[in-house]
Protein backbone atom coordinates (compact mmCIF):
# COMPACT_ATOMS: atom_id res chain seq x y z
CA UNK A 1 0.00 0.00 0.00
CA UNK A 2 2.71 2.32 0.70
CA UNK A 3 4.42 1.41 -2.50
CA UNK A 4 1.06 1.97 -4.09
CA UNK A 5 1.05 6.05 -2.25
CA UNK A 6 4.43 6.29 -3.35
CA UNK A 7 4.02 5.74 -7.08
CA UNK A 8 0.77 7.96 -7.06
CA UNK A 9 2.49 10.62 -5.46
CA UNK A 10 5.25 10.58 -8.39
CA UNK A 11 3.83 10.31 -10.54
CA UNK A 12 1.76 13.18 -10.02
CA UNK A 13 4.89 15.50 -9.46
CA UNK A 14 6.28 14.26 -12.69
CA UNK A 15 3.07 15.26 -14.45
CA UNK A 16 3.81 18.79 -13.41
CA UNK A 17 3.97 20.41 -16.48
CA UNK A 18 7.76 23.30 -16.82
CA UNK A 19 6.63 26.91 -16.75
CA UNK A 20 5.44 28.68 -19.92
CA UNK A 21 8.29 31.49 -20.61
CA UNK A 22 5.61 34.03 -20.03
CA UNK A 23 4.65 32.71 -16.21
CA UNK A 24 8.62 31.96 -15.51
CA UNK A 25 9.36 36.11 -16.42
CA UNK A 26 6.15 36.95 -14.55
CA UNK A 27 7.25 34.95 -11.45
CA UNK A 28 11.14 36.41 -11.93
CA UNK A 29 9.52 39.64 -11.78
CA UNK A 30 7.31 39.36 -8.81
CA UNK A 31 10.76 38.19 -7.07
CA UNK A 32 12.35 41.34 -8.25
CA UNK A 33 9.65 43.70 -7.28
CA UNK A 34 9.58 42.00 -4.07
CA UNK A 35 13.19 42.50 -3.74
CA UNK A 36 13.14 46.35 -4.96
CA UNK A 37 10.37 47.26 -2.53
CA UNK A 38 12.75 45.94 0.57
CA UNK A 39 15.44 47.64 -0.51
CA UNK A 40 13.55 50.91 -0.43
CA UNK A 41 12.49 50.26 3.29
CA UNK A 42 13.96 53.26 5.39
CA UNK A 43 14.91 53.03 8.74
CA UNK A 44 12.43 55.02 10.87
CA UNK A 45 13.54 58.69 11.69
CA UNK A 46 15.58 58.97 14.78
CA UNK A 47 14.75 61.56 16.57
CA UNK A 48 18.31 63.39 18.02
CA UNK A 49 18.61 64.72 21.85
CA UNK A 50 21.25 67.48 21.47
CA UNK A 51 23.61 67.79 24.37
CA UNK A 52 25.28 70.87 25.85
CA UNK A 53 29.01 70.96 24.10
CA UNK A 54 31.37 71.24 26.67
CA UNK A 55 35.07 73.36 26.95
CA UNK A 56 36.90 69.83 26.54
CA UNK A 57 34.39 68.56 23.73
CA UNK A 58 35.67 71.69 22.20
CA UNK A 59 39.14 71.25 23.05
CA UNK A 60 39.17 67.15 22.04
CA UNK A 61 37.44 67.88 18.57
CA UNK A 62 39.85 70.29 18.18
CA UNK A 63 37.90 73.54 17.59
CA UNK A 64 39.78 76.52 18.62
CA UNK A 65 39.96 80.59 17.27
CA UNK A 66 37.38 82.56 15.72
CA UNK A 67 34.18 80.16 16.02
CA UNK A 68 30.04 80.24 16.40
CA UNK A 69 27.88 78.52 18.17
CA UNK A 70 23.74 77.61 18.39
CA UNK A 71 22.29 77.92 22.01
CA UNK A 72 18.61 77.25 21.69
CA UNK A 73 15.83 78.96 23.23
CA UNK A 74 15.17 78.24 27.16
CA UNK A 75 19.14 77.19 27.64
CA UNK A 76 21.70 78.69 28.51
CA UNK A 77 24.71 76.37 27.19
CA UNK A 78 25.62 75.81 23.22
CA UNK A 79 24.71 72.35 21.38
CA UNK A 80 26.67 73.06 18.40
CA UNK A 81 30.06 75.22 18.78
CA UNK A 82 32.76 75.28 15.30
CA UNK A 83 35.52 77.10 14.30
CA UNK A 84 36.01 78.15 10.47
CA UNK A 85 36.95 74.51 9.45
CA UNK A 86 34.79 71.98 11.50
CA UNK A 87 31.88 72.43 13.87
CA UNK A 88 31.23 69.24 16.65
CA UNK A 89 27.71 68.23 17.86
CA UNK A 90 26.81 66.02 21.02
CA UNK A 91 24.26 63.22 21.51
CA UNK A 92 24.44 60.15 23.73
CA UNK A 93 27.67 61.33 25.00
CA UNK A 94 29.28 61.15 21.53
CA UNK A 95 30.25 64.31 19.64
CA UNK A 96 30.38 64.15 16.19
CA UNK A 97 32.40 66.14 14.57
CA UNK A 98 31.22 68.48 11.16
CA UNK A 99 33.19 69.96 8.22
CA UNK A 100 32.35 74.01 7.70
CA UNK A 101 30.74 74.43 4.27
CA UNK A 102 32.86 77.26 3.33
CA UNK A 103 30.21 78.00 0.74
CA UNK A 104 27.37 78.69 2.18
CA UNK A 105 25.60 81.83 2.62
CA UNK A 106 26.33 84.72 4.99
CA UNK A 107 22.96 83.71 6.93
CA UNK A 108 22.89 80.30 6.29
CA UNK A 109 26.12 77.90 7.85
CA UNK A 110 25.82 74.78 7.21
CA UNK A 111 28.02 71.96 8.75
CA UNK A 112 28.68 68.38 7.00
CA UNK A 113 29.10 64.95 8.74
CA UNK A 114 29.10 61.32 7.78
CA UNK A 115 25.98 60.83 9.90
CA UNK A 116 24.17 64.20 9.75
CA UNK A 117 24.55 67.58 8.14
CA UNK A 118 23.42 70.82 10.39
CA UNK A 119 21.88 74.10 9.24
CA UNK A 120 21.83 77.57 11.01
CA UNK A 121 19.64 79.47 9.49
CA UNK A 122 19.49 83.55 10.54
CA UNK A 123 16.56 84.64 8.04
CA UNK A 124 16.43 87.90 7.61
CA UNK A 125 18.53 88.79 11.21
CA UNK A 126 21.80 90.11 10.18
CA UNK A 127 23.04 90.47 12.92
CA UNK A 128 23.67 92.64 16.46
CA UNK A 129 27.34 93.15 17.97
CA UNK A 130 28.20 91.00 20.87
CA UNK A 131 31.09 91.31 23.35
CA UNK A 132 34.39 93.29 21.50
CA UNK A 133 34.14 91.63 18.04
CA UNK A 134 31.72 89.20 17.58
CA UNK A 135 27.54 88.97 16.79
CA UNK A 136 24.21 87.55 17.60
CA UNK A 137 21.41 86.70 15.79
CA UNK A 138 18.33 84.88 15.94
CA UNK A 139 18.19 81.46 14.22
CA UNK A 140 16.79 77.92 13.51
CA UNK A 141 19.60 75.07 13.85
CA UNK A 142 18.13 72.29 11.90
CA UNK A 143 20.02 68.80 11.59
CA UNK A 144 19.15 66.19 8.89
CA UNK A 145 19.95 62.69 9.14
CA UNK A 146 22.21 60.74 6.40
CA UNK A 147 18.78 60.55 4.20
CA UNK A 148 17.67 64.27 4.54
CA UNK A 149 15.49 64.12 6.80
CA UNK A 150 14.86 66.26 9.72
CA UNK A 151 16.06 64.59 13.21
CA UNK A 152 16.63 67.93 15.42
CA UNK A 153 14.86 71.58 15.04
CA UNK A 154 15.11 74.49 17.87
CA UNK A 155 15.20 78.01 17.69
CA UNK A 156 17.86 80.02 19.77
CA UNK A 157 20.77 82.09 18.93
CA UNK A 158 23.98 82.34 17.21
CA UNK A 159 26.85 83.28 18.09
CA UNK A 160 30.00 84.18 16.15
CA UNK A 161 32.85 86.18 17.61
CA UNK A 162 36.97 85.91 18.24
Amino acid sequence: MRKLWLLIVLAGAACKPDPTPEQKAASDAAAVAQVEAAQKLRAPVQPLALQTISEADSAAAAISGAGCSFVPQGANDPVLVGDTERAVIKTNDVTTTMAVDAGSAATTHHYIGKTHTAFIDQGADKGQPWGDEGIRAAATMTVQDSEKREVYRAKGMFYCGA
